[in-house]
């Protein structure tokens, strides 16, 4: 995703350079300006040697969107980038230059946030390594649920009312059929999902959840005193995790 950001972001800048700056930049086009130097191409021989006096600078442009990603790419990594710009500035007015400082500040910002969220994702992998070294694999989580026979006729029910797909209607009645044809009067539908950042949160944060629980049952429990409702100590509160079964899928 974050790529896609970086992309999209260029992508925009691009195409507005195109439309502005299609064609301005070439060969000793800039004559007049202070960077006349790096567009300057000079074709003169010297004995008999012919020598080219070339500057290169004019082969950044926004001629195309390949040339204009190449050139907002050297302004993003600080190359000479006020060559670049006195070259456009000189060519058409002042102006220009809300283009070039607007791309850099909007640069500044859009990098720092992807920097921040690579190393924020780094450095949580690594505590999390560290913290859980001889911890299995973790590749995924398998969910259980079961469900009555009541519960998943009426599922089917939703089904038809909504007109849901008809490959998920066939699953289930296939489902149904199975149960009747055995007797059963229940079923555990297995889900599988890819571990997220919370999954891991709560594991390596385990033993901390469990003191704040804790904690909050031990101050309810001196808030609400001897003739207090709940009744509950700390050994009967219920921690995330334990709310529903799950294991790792390896």
């Amino acid at each position: 995703s974050l790529g896609l950001t970086l992309l999209i972001f260029y992508y925009s800048f691009a195409i507005v350079g195109m439309e502005f700056f299609c064609g301005i930049l070439y060969p000793n086009c800039c004559n007049t300006s202070t960077v006349a130097d790096a567009y300057r191409w000079l074709n003169h021989t010297v004995g008999n040697k012919t020598v080219v006096d070339e500057g290169y600078y004019y082969l950044n442009n926004f001629d195309n969107i390949l040339n204009s990603f190449v050139t907002l790419f050297e302004l993003t990594v600080v190359n000479n980038w006020y060559i670049i710009m006195e070259g456009v500035t000189s060519q058409t007015s002042h102006w220009s230059r809300l283009y070039f400082m607007t791309f850099y500040i909007v640069t500044m910002v859009v990098m720092t946030i992807i920097v921040a969220f690579i190393l924020e994702a780094f450095v949580f992998r690594m505590n999390y390594s560290r913290k859980n070294q001889d911890s299995e694999v973790d590749s995924g989580i398998t969910l259980e649920k079961e469900i009555s026979k009541d519960e998943l006729t009426a599922v089917l029910e939703l089904y038809r009312e909504g007109r849901g797909a008809t490959s998920d209607m066939a699953r289930l009645l296939k489902v149904l059929s199975q149960m009747e044809r055995h007797e059963q009067n229940t079923v555990v539908f297995l889900g599988r999902r890819s571990r997220t950042k919370s999954d891991l949160s709560l594991k390596m944060y385990q033993e901390e959840i469990q003191e704040w629980y804790e904690e909050h049952a031990r101050k309810q429990e001196q808030q609400e005193g001897p003739f207090g409702s709940s009744g509950r100590g700390p050994a009967t509160q219920q921690f995330p995790g334990s709310r529903q079964r799950s294991q790792t899928v390896t």
